[in-house]
């Protein structure tokens, strides 16, 4: 059951995958520079999830929070 699961989840990941290559290539047709940039390191990022290079998710202790006076606005 778990097997399927996670079938399912790298299936959707790899569509999410194949999205970001097709959105990359027309945020460059229209030369968005930093939409093009933004867009790469998410096509990179699920890239390396499918290949088994990065975790589908992060640990809670991995991600840190901002420290408190820190914030804009």
């Amino acid at each position: 059951m778990i097997d399927k699961l996670n079938s399912a989840r790298m299936e959707r990941i790899r569509y999410i995958h194949a999205l970001l290559g097709e959105l990359r290539a027309l945020a460059q047709a229209e030369r968005c520079e930093m939409l093009t940039y933004m867009i790469e390191m998410a096509y990179i990022e699920s890239n390396d999830i499918v290949h088994g290079q990065r975790p589908v998710e992060m640990k809670p202790s991995a991600v840190t929070s901002p420290k408190q006076g820190n914030s804009i606005g």
